[in-house]
């Protein structure tokens, strides 16, 4: 549900005023697009480049389509990033139109889908290339490299890319618009990465290889690597308001905005709110503690809890009601009888 919005029958949002509350007591996430919009300006400004906007695992839980809704209009938003085919499908069928990258491995049948809805590829593995030549599309469907500079967990290893590179130019059937890595988010390592991955494009142009945009900075790089911006940024929980490492200091370099709050319907009136009223504990007093101006309510609180009541060795508070005290009864004001 969007904040200071209403939704209408097909979950589009509207300018009629705030969202109502929903019918049920359990609670509900409520996001706000102001400030997720908020949240990518701070971002652009911090890192100089557009955003490349991930918003895998159900877009950080808020909602992958309720996010792509509200950033896709945003002028520092480039396009989309995840990692579930039938996420970015269902993307474009909502009709969004910026680019989406789909940082995954698919099978044979589901890529010959994704390009025709100009889906751009991940590639990395050893068989890519040949993969994307045996596919018959109507026109070269864009991808972009993925390079293990050390993180070790997908890509195709740095040292062995040159190669690679030269078969994914040489494919027909494909066009490269982007290069991009993973940093380790270890401040020293991440230094090596990163000349690893600018010697690898500077071989690769200098071979004649386009490489397209280049991305490697995610929320922490954003923040603590201000020279590796690149073509893109690729931030991912710093969207949403998180701080990705050290909060004390990261926030007086950029304010973000929680982008989204919890919420849940409160029950005033009904019969379980006054059984929660009987239920609180009780206070013991005598005339003299008693409120003149008001002489329900005590001017102290003495004791919280009957003085019979006992559980064990723990006590508990006081129930109108209750058969297992006997020895000294309340009335349902708090007061002796």
């Amino acid at each position: 549900m969007f904040a200071d919005t209403t939704e209408d029958t097909s979950g589009l949002t509207t300018d009629r005023g705030i969202a109502p509350v929903p019918d049920r007591y359990d609670p509900w996430v409520e996001v706000i697009p102001a400030n997720l919009a908020h949240n990518a300006a701070a971002l652009r400004q911090l890192g100089g480049s557009p955003i490349l906007a991930v918003i895998k695992n159900h877009g950080y839980g808020l909602d992958y389509r309720v996010v792509a809704r509200v950033l896709e209009p945003r002028p520092e938003i480039e396009g989309f990033a995840l990692v579930r085919a039938d996420e970015a499908l269902t993307l474009r069928e909502q009709g969004v139109r910026k680019p989406i990258l789909l940082m995954a491995r698919v099978t044979d049948a589901m890529m010959k889908d994704l390009v025709a809805h100009d889906i751009t590829l991940a590639v990395y593995a050893d068989d890519d290339p040949s993969r994307l030549a045996r596919l018959v599309v109507s026109k070269p469907a864009p991808v972009h490299a993925y390079i293990d500079t050390g993180m070790s967990r997908m890509g195709i290893r740095y040292d062995r890319a040159m190669s690679f590179l030269r078969s994914i130019a040489g494919t027909p059937r494909c066009r490269l618009t982007g290069t991009f890595m993973t940093f380790t988010e270890d401040a020293e390592f991440d230094r090596e990465q990163l000349s690893r991955f600018q010697g690898l494009t500077r071989d690769a142009t200098a071979a004649g290889i386009t490489l397209g945009k280049l991305h490697a900075a995610s929320s922490h790089s954003i923040f603590h690597h201000r020279d590796v911006g690149l073509d893109l940024l690729r931030p991912g929980m710093s969207l949403y308001g998180g701080y990705p490492d050290k909060f004390d200091e990261e926030r007086t370099v950029a304010e973000l905005r929680p982008a989204f709050r919890l919420r849940a319907r409160r029950a005033d009136g009904s019969a379980a709110t006054r059984r929660q009223r009987e239920l609180r504990p009780r206070v013991h007093r005598d005339e003299a503690d008693v409120d003149r101006d008001d002489p329900v309510r005590p001017r102290r609180r003495l004791c919280a809890y009957g003085s019979q009541g006992r559980q064990g060795a723990r006590r508990r508070p006081t129930v109108p009601g209750d058969r297992r005290r006997e020895r000294e009864p309340f009335d349902h004001r708090g007061g002796r009888r």
